[in-house]
């Protein structure tokens, strides 16, 4: 198979070639088998990628590609302590009021022994108690 002639083939799928080219071409091909069976294998392989189905991004695909990048770049040391303290509170936050629930539930099973004060946690003998206790 002649190299020219290959690349003059390759040439021929992309651009429109002069007359005597064409002519040198074919002639070319019907004088050589494997240019033949090469030309036939090419006009295949570009007839599958002209069927196959053209794969598009989103629109502002780059600007969400970049605004996630953004978004992994490492933070500050005061950041990440600010980021530990909110998720370590806001658990306990969720804990507290699961518990607090539970014992106003709990009050309110034995409303018929409680005060109205008592059934809130706001008896002020409680809290007499607790100021007078010393500290040290």
């Amino acid at each position: 198979m002649n190299k020219k002639m290959l690349r003059l083939m390759y040439k021929s799928f992309d651009i429109e070639l002069k007359q005597r080219e064409k002519i040198k071409l074919n002639e070319a091909i019907m004088g050589a088998k494997k240019l033949q069976e090469e030309k036939e294998q090419i006009e295949k392989m570009r007839g599958l990628f002209e069927k196959s189905r053209v794969y598009s991004f989103t629109p502002h695909f780059a600007e969400m590609v970049i605004q996630r990048i953004r978004e992994k770049e490492p933070l500050c040391h005061i950041e990440l302590i600010n980021e530990w303290l909110r998720s370590v509170f806001s658990r306990f936050a969720f804990v507290s009021v699961i518990l607090l629930i539970a014992l106003v539930t709990y009050n309110l099973i034995l409303g018929e022994m409680l005060t109205s004060d008592e059934l809130i946690f706001s008896s002020g003998v409680i809290f007499e108690e607790l100021f007078n206790l010393p500290l040290f």
